[in-house]
């Protein structure tokens, strides 16, 4: 070995002395190249990997709380599926940052009656496996809604709608009455008719394509970008990860309350979300409730400006009415109980309440009131402000802290509360039949509130295609929605979104939904994007 080792040295130096100006050409050239690559290499770099134009496209890892069980828009009910699936799917339809409905998979929508709509579709729309979009997709999307085997999110809005084919790119809805709304369901997904449920895969014409999933992941992936979301059991383990560096962002509603944000290497976003709003629902079944005057010196005795700041920062927006913040039939309204705790002190007394010891009794019975609501941040923070506000005018309260599920499948479906503070999901169209009007008390109509006069405006509302006059009907429906007092509208709450500061040129103009974020996604850069 000792001699293999002696020759090849012995015979490397005989060649370098022969060959000494080739050596030392290979040897210029050889320190030239590396010097090139040195040089160029941020260059290269950016343009090829940076940009994910070239051999490698840029990942973005999110965080996501719970895990996802379909990736079919027919039946998301959790928060993440939604998200994802607005990113791979398109509907005939989209909200528009007006909050008006605007056309998508849809070319052109024409409105023959108040009971017939035509739709009109692009005719250059590819599924993801290169298959051509056409109006059997959309019979078969719909149909499946419509099948009772099947529990669709929008199957009770097309139960009793005809969908006919014209032609390939055009098809009619027949509905079976008047329904104003009914361009805002057509939003919903639409998926292949050459993929069955029985070998369903999710295959969408979205900007982001479904690439693969496993029990903790799903990727997505664009011209531009690649979109990994990694799910977690709960916010605390996901800001772990955020920080520990799995991940490049996460959203949440606690964020807020996180030394996340003092982070130098992240930045935070927050933007309002229009379509959501919290309030306070008061069970109108209540013994101490059912009383109006009771009601309206509730709302007289909350800060809501106060609150909103506290919570949101001065750009919180509170809200006067029980509608979405985007308004495009312009139902002007202004702040019905402004915080006035001198004029709710007295509608109480003026209802039999006396003063006894900093409290409210009537007949030897105190003033009390409990709070229902959950335990995140924002929703306490809430809760205690109110507490406090109430306490000052004589009313014992006291707050109930409990869990999502427990507040989906009990509190909720049962009324198992007094006063309940909770978000509530909003439609960009004024119609909120399903929330207030009497004959869905024991469903969405959480308080319960039961008026023939807000029942015959709720029905002419979504009976009328002319904005005028829907413009009147929900104007009045609102004023007599505030006398009655069953709930009081706090504000819109905010979107929450810390992500590191090597993703750069972020916007969030446009922005309506959470899903809305990976609306300039195809301007994005990552630095080093192999995360």
């Amino acid at each position: 070995m000792v001699k293999k080792i002696r020759f090849y040295y012995l015979f490397s130096v005989t060649i370098i002395k022969k060959q000494w100006k080739m050596a030392l050409v290979l040897g210029i050239t050889f320190s030239v190249l590396v010097s090139l690559i040195v040089f160029f290499f941020p260059y290269f770099y950016k343009n090829f990997y940076h940009n994910g134009k070239g051999f490698i496209k840029q990942t973005y890892i999110e965080a996501l709380v719970g895990q996802p069980t379909t990736f079919n828009p027919l039946f998301s009910r959790m928060e993440s599926e939604k998200e994802i699936n607005s990113l791979v799917f398109r509907g005939l339809t989209k909200i528009a940052p007006s909050g008006s409905v605007v056309g998508d998979l849809a070319a052109k929508i024409e409105l023959k009656s108040n009971t017939e709509y035509i739709f009109h579709l692009k005719k250059d729309v590819l599924w993801h496996d290169g298959k051509k979009f056409d109006a059997d997709d959309v019979i078969y999307t719909i149909n499946l809604s419509q099948n009772a085997l099947y529990d669709s999110v929008i199957a009770t809005t097309f139960k009793d709608v005809q969908i006919k084919k014209i032609d390939d790119y055009t098809i009619s809805f027949k509905l079976k009455e008047s329904f104003s709304p009914f361009l805002t369901a057509t939003t919903i997904g639409i998926i292949p008719k050459h993929i069955p449920l029985s070998k369903y895969r999710p295959i969408g014409t979205g900007e982001f394509q479904f690439v693969d999933s496993d029990k903790g992941s799903v990727t997505l992936e664009s011209n531009n970008l690649k979109v990994k979301f990694k799910f977690y059991p709960s916010l605390t383990i996901a800001e772990t990860a955020l920080k520990l560096g799995e991940v490049h962002a996460i959203t949440g509603y606690e964020l807020q309350e996180s030394n996340l944000k003092d982070w130098k290497n992240f930045t935070t976003y927050q933007v309002t979300l229009p379509l959501r709003m919290v309030s306070l629902f008061l069970n109108t079944r209540d013994e101490i409730l059912k009383e109006k005057g009771l009601r309206q010196a509730l709302a007289y005795s909350i800060q809501k400006e106060h609150i909103a700041k506290n919570i949101l920062g001065n750009s919180g927006k509170t809200a006067v009415n029980s509608f979405a913040g985007v308004d495009f039939l312009g139902i002007n309204d202004t702040e019905r109980y402004s915080y006035n705790p001198e004029k709710a002190k007295q509608l109480l007394l003026n209802l039999g309440w006396k003063e006894q010891d900093t409290y409210l009794f009537k007949e030897g019975k105190k003033l009390s009131l409990t709070i229902t609501t959950l335990s995140d941040s924002d929703s306490l923070s809430t809760a205690k402000l109110i507490q406090k506000n109430w306490r000052s005018i004589g009313i014992d309260v006291e707050i109930n802290i409990v869990s999502g599920i427990e507040l989906k499948e009990q509190i909720v479906p049962n009324k198992i509360f007094t006063v309940l503070l909770s978000s509530q999901f909003l439609n960009s169209d004024p119609d909120q039949y399903v929330l207030w009007h009497t004959t869905q008390a024991n469903s969405a109509n959480i308080t319960g509130i039961s008026s023939p006069k807000l029942d015959k405006l709720l029905e002419d509302g979504r009976k009328s295609a002319d904005p005028e006059v829907r413009r009147e009907k929900y104007q009045e429906f609102s004023r007599l929605l505030a006398d009655e007092s069953p709930a009081v509208f706090l504000y819109y709450p905010r979107f929450v979104w810390i992500c590191s500061k090597r993703v750069k040129n972020i916007s969030l103009n446009g922005f309506l939904e959470p899903q809305d974020r990976f609306l300039n996604s195809d301007k994005w850069s990552i630095e080093n994007p192999l995360f």
